[in-house]
């Protein structure tokens, strides 16, 4: 009898251990995303990998002090994750580590984030090294067969974790090698082996594909301008102004009777609106995606902000290209030259001139950055004083969160309606920056620099925001997630409004199409303004995201993707591969 009570206390234990472990990894999946149903298949396995080391030690106390490890490694990993899922809306990858450096994440922004439940992730540590030292001392592990059990465990957790990931491939194509996106990986399986995939997925060779195996209809280079809009082609100075956090809810919308964004309404009816356009911000780095994306006209990753790791690979960049017919290029930013390493990438994409924190900084200091309206002074100065033509490209910064007027600076609104705390913080600072770009347009005009200027605008990405009750802190769910505004401004040209699907990576295209120039190799956007050509639009997330003619066609390519859908066939999931194709296209030629 006390060789039975020495044989399977020590497995009791384990396994509690196990369960503990697998429970606390499955209620944070359900809890903060949309966990799979497969996921306890995962742990089940996980479970029974970890008892299969009890018999292959031969030692309980090794056992366990290798599950305490594992179970240290597993508890930090859920706590940094919960918190940079808070901050980003997404999960951290190996990429994102190697980059932890470049990431503006200060220890003053994790303990504002940190909540008490957070830290109950770490609760069962203690308790369960105490139980570790009193079992070490009490009970003799006699068990015999140890190799023979160890294999039989370690095959039955290796079987369940293999069955997981062949349910994960049917609603997951291409799970091993496809980078779907973090959130719905880690959502789906242990988060040991999201790291194992993710190392796995980092070793293996890209597929190579050529670009004569592009779908030709999807990249077709028109550089033909719609009759109906009367553009005279010249070399036009161009403005990009970037607006942060700035989502479509607040173009044209009204609150207690007030105009939240005046100056943007404004320039929305005066000039070309297209109302379904969609961001590619994808990582922690959302904004640099989109610079990214708009300056390259290739896709980022849902895993890692490429523009860092391969700026100096694009073939294109609509800086240097512009450069060649007598631009003079200009890069603004409200912070430091070495957030997220803009000062070497924007080198490198071609832009002669940078205007960085130092700049702005005899205008008005900011401990995040420079406030939008000191910025856009700033910015009015350096343009007056440029040569032309020029290509100014800026990007805001006051609208981040947390959502903080300027010291000092009064609201510009006054709401009374009934809604949450943050959201009347939101529309507070959109409002300001809204005011403080209309002086910008201001400063221009006294020089009649808009004459002569293209002006394009649009949102970096929605806005992040906190949960209210019954879901965790994240970004706006999918739609409003990804729908910002884009309004191009062209002298003398009217107003219109288009439904025309869009992204970021068909800016570019757009933008040489107006100034009558053409690119000889191949660019993965399109002419919004070209009456040819499948409308569509291509979000590398989860994986990827399809808009595509009248019906808007969104969400992943997964078993929920098609239940969501009313409009759309399984014929029109399937062609989904040539799109497929483009993202494979675009990794290809930043990785060969």
């Amino acid at each position: 009898m006390r060789s039975l009570k020495d044989s399977l206390l020590p497995i009791l234990i384990v396994l509690s251990f196990a369960s503990i472990l697998c429970l606390k990894n499955y209620l944070f999946a359900v809890r903060i995303g949309d966990g799979i149903g497969t996921l306890w298949i995962d742990y089940a396995g996980f479970a029974l990998i970890l008892l299969s080391l009890l018999f292959l030690s031969k030692s309980l106390a090794l056992t366990l002090f290798l599950f305490f490890l594992i179970n240290i490694f597993n508890s930090l990993m859920l706590f940094s994750n919960r918190i940079y899922y808070r901050y980003f809306g997404d999960y951290i990858t190996l990429d994102i580590f190697s980059l932890a450096s470049n990431i503006p994440f200060t220890w003053k922004n994790i303990v504002n984030l940190i909540k008490f439940k957070d830290i109950c992730l770490l609760f069962d540590l203690p308790v369960l090294a105490i139980i570790s030292m009193i079992s070490v001392r009490k009970l003799k592990f006699s068990l015999k067969n140890n190799l023979k059990f160890a294999l039989i465990f370690l095959l039955l957790g290796i079987s369940l974790t293999g069955t997981n990931l062949l349910l994960l491939h049917k609603t997951l194509p291409y799970v091993l090698t496809f980078r779907y996106g973090s959130s719905m990986l880690f959502n789906s399986m242990s988060v040991h082996n999201f790291y194992i995939l993710n190392i796995f997925q980092e070793g293996i060779k890209k597929e190579k594909i050529i670009s004569s195996s592009l779908p030709s209809e999807l990249v077709s280079n028109d550089y033909e301008i719609d009759k109906k809009f009367k553009i005279k082609n010249k070399l036009w100075n161009i403005i990009i102004v970037e607006f942060e956090s700035l989502g479509a809810e607040v173009i044209g919308r009204k609150i207690d009777g007030q105009e939240i964004t005046p100056t943007l309404n404004r320039l929305s009816e005066k000039g070309i609106y297209f109302k379904n356009f969609y961001s590619q911000a994808l990582t922690c780095s959302g904004t640099l995606d989109v610079e990214f994306s708009t300056l390259t006209t290739l896709y980022p990753s849902p895993k890692s902000p490429y523009a860092i790791k391969y700026a100096n690979k694009v073939p294109f960049s609509l800086p240097k290209f512009l450069k060649k017919h007598g631009y003079k290029t200009m890069f603004f930013h409200a912070n430091k030259g070495d957030f997220y390493r803009r000062s070497t990438v924007m080198k490198i994409l071609g832009f002669d001139e940078l205007y960085f924190y130092d700049y702005f900084l005899s205008k008005e200091r900011k401990i995040r950055g420079i406030d939008d309206f000191p910025f856009f002074l700033g910015c009015a100065e350096a343009i007056k004083n440029s040569s032309q033509p020029f290509f100014a490209y800026l990007v805001t910064l006051s609208s981040h969160t947390p959502f903080e007027l300027p010291g000092g600076e009064k609201p510009g609104l006054k709401i009374n309606e009934n809604i949450d705390e943050n959201t009347k913080k939101y529309y507070q600072i959109i409002n300001y920056s809204d005011r403080s770009f209309r002086a910008f347009l201001d400063e221009l005009n006294k020089e009649s620099i808009l004459e002569k200027t293209i002006l394009i605008l649009f949102g970096d990405h929605t806005r992040t925001i906190p949960e209210s009750k019954g879901g965790e802190i994240g970004i706006v769910r999918e739609t409003m997630k990804n729908k910002v505004p884009l309004i191009i401004l062209i002298p003398d040209l009217k107003g219109d409004t288009l439904d025309e699907p869009s992204t970021h990576t068909d800016i570019t295209p757009t933008i040489l199409s107006i100034l009558g120039l053409k690119y000889d190799g191949t660019l993965l956007g399109r002419n919004l303004l070209s009456e040819k050509g499948e409308s569509f639009v291509l979000i590398n997330r989860n994986p990827v995201i399809l808009i595509k003619k009248e019906n808007v066609l969104w969400g992943y390519l997964d078993k929920g993707f098609r239940n969501c859908l009313k409009n759309c066939s399984e014929s029109e999931i399937l062609e989904s591969n040539k799109f497929l194709k483009i993202i494979k296209y675009s990794e290809y030629v930043l990785k060969k």
